[in-house]
């Protein structure tokens, strides 16, 4: 009966993403670094926040509602999948997990902002830049076997200087925020995307280096919260990863 229901609503447009019982997650399986968990607000809640902001940003998304997951396509082709956990059994927290399969990673990059923002305080925000198919050239092609388009001109710069001035304020969220979009954005299998990223900020950006290298090295404690500056150095420590990795490559 539940299969019915949902190859019914995949037939018929959706009103909202019904998921009303969670699994919790399991003790093998591999989170991706693209997850935050969010408090004070049932699943219901959740689901139906993320479901608005979808929509809002005209992302196309098959929803499974018994298995709380779903499988999204922006205008630029860049796909990603969405899955809701219970945080802990002692907890009511929802994990959520939005992993990238495909496409541009700035595209993906304002996509998780977007959703962070829905989940969280519950703020649903439209595309920021119009996207015109045939006035832009495609980046990337050939690795994920589709065609996909850039982000408007300039709009990497604007981004590292976002994450730069986010890492100033000392908020924890702010900067686990930032340092998942950063190692996001200049992640190898990005070619073109990471190259121009990793660039900007061993040359120009330099603010960020800095930041990761003090959390690195300990010069910096974040918090008094061990487990957060454990989070907050792993992190770090993927970012650095990746800038060396392309710098190499470059």
């Amino acid at each position: 009966m539940n299969c019915s229901n949902n190859a019914l609503q995949s037939v018929i447009e959706r009103t909202n993403w019904i998921v009303t019982r969670l699994s919790i997650l399991p003790d093998n399986y591999a989170l991706s670094t693209s997850s935050f968990q969010v408090s004070d607000q049932n699943v219901y809640t959740i689901a139906s926040r993320m479901f608005t902001c979808n929509k809002v940003r005209s992302v196309n998304v098959v929803y499974d509602d018994d298995k709380a997951i779903c499988n999204c396509n922006t205008p630029l082709s860049t796909k990603f999948v969405i899955r809701l956990f219970q945080a802990h059994q002692h907890t009511g927290n929802v994990l959520v997990e939005i992993r990238r399969k495909s496409g541009c990673s700035l595209d993906f990059q304002q996509e998780y902002r977007a959703l962070f923002q829905a989940a969280t305080y519950g703020e649903a925000h439209p595309r920021e830049y119009p996207f015109h198919k045939k006035a832009m050239r495609m980046v990337d092609k050939g690795h994920t076997g589709e065609e996909y388009i850039p982000l408007p001109k300039g709009i990497i710069e604007r981004s590292l200087e976002m994450a730069q001035n986010h890492l100033r304020l000392e908020h924890y969220d702010a900067q686990m925020l930032v340092l998942t979009d950063l190692a996001l954005t200049t992640d190898p299998s990005s070619t073109e995307t990471a190259s121009i990223a990793t660039k900007l900020i061993f040359l120009e950006y330099t603010g960020i280096l800095e930041f990761v290298i003090n959390v690195i090295t300990q010069k910096m404690v974040v918090h008094d919260d061990d487990k957060r500056n454990e989070n907050m150095r792993s992190s770090s420590l993927t970012l650095l990863r990746n800038l060396l990795t392309v710098s190499l490559q470059d």
